[in-house]
C-alpha cells in the first residue's frame, strides 16, 4: 500500500527536484534539532543556601535545561549572571534566558555577556530575546514604554547588531535605535 501524498505542495514555479531537496532538508533538520520530549526548569531565583547542590541535582535527574526570566520589578536573580554561576557548577544541563528584554539592555554589553556565558558553559547557552511587554519594568528602569511596533523594531535592530558583534571583527551600525561604530 502506498503512503498518502503530503498535505502540502510545492510553491508555484518550484520543480519536483526542489520539493525533494526541501523535504530532505526538513528531514535533516528534524534529525538534527528535534529531540525526544524534554523537561526543563524555569526560575526567578534559587535559594542562596544550597543552590549549587540544587542545580547539580537537577542535572543528575536529567532535566534538559534551566532558564531564567528577566524582570526589573520582581525580586529575582539577574539571568546571565545566574546562568554563568550555574555553568560553573554543572557540565551538561542547558542554560537559557526566557527572555531578556532588549529594550532594557544595551545590545553590545548583552552580546558580550551572552558570549561569555556561552564560552564558559561549553556552548550550552540558548539566548532568548524579546521586545518587552511589562510596562512597570520600563518605568522602574527609567525607559520609555514605546508602542509595540517600535519595541519590535528595536528588538530586530538589536538582534542584527548582536549577530554582527559575534561574527565580525568589528561592527558598525547606525540604525534608528542603536548607533555603534567599530565595536569589537
Amino acid at each position: 500500500r502506498s503512503s498518502p501524498a503530503p498535505k502540502w505542495s510545492a510553491p508555484s514555479g518550484a520543480s519536483r527536484h526542489n520539493v525533494v531537496a526541501n523535504d530532505h532538508e526538513r528531514r535533516q533538520y528534524d534529525a538534527e534539532v528535534r529531540r525526544p520530549f524534554r523537561f526543563g526548569l524555569h526560575f526567578w531565583e534559587l535559594p542562596i543556601d544550597g543552590w549549587r547542590e540544587q542545580v547539580q541535582r537537577y542535572e543528575q535527574l536529567g532535566f534538559s535545561n534551566v532558564t531564567f526570566t528577566d524582570h526589573v520589578v520582581v525580586p529575582q536573580w539577574e539571568p546571565l549572571t545566574a546562568l554563568a554561576a550555574i555553568a560553573a557548577v554543572t557540565d551538561r544541563i542547558g542554560l537559557g534566558t526566557l527572555v531578556l528584554d532588549v529594550a532594557l539592555r544595551n545590545p553590545v554589553v548583552t552580546a558580550k555577556s551572552a558570549a561569555t556565558v556561552e564560552r564558559i558553559s561549553g556552548g550550552r547557552l540558548e539566548l532568548g530575546l524579546g521586545a518587552g511587554y511589562v510596562k512597570a519594568n520600563f518605568a522602574a528602569a527609567g525607559v520609555p514604554f514605546d508602542r509595540g511596533i517600535d519595541r519590535v523594531a528595536r528588538l530586530e535592530e538589536a538582534v542584527t547588531l548582536m549577530r554582527r558583534l559575534w561574527t565580525e571583527p568589528s561592527a558598525t551600525m547606525h540604525g534608528r535605535s542603536y548607533r555603534v561604530t567599530d565595536s569589537p
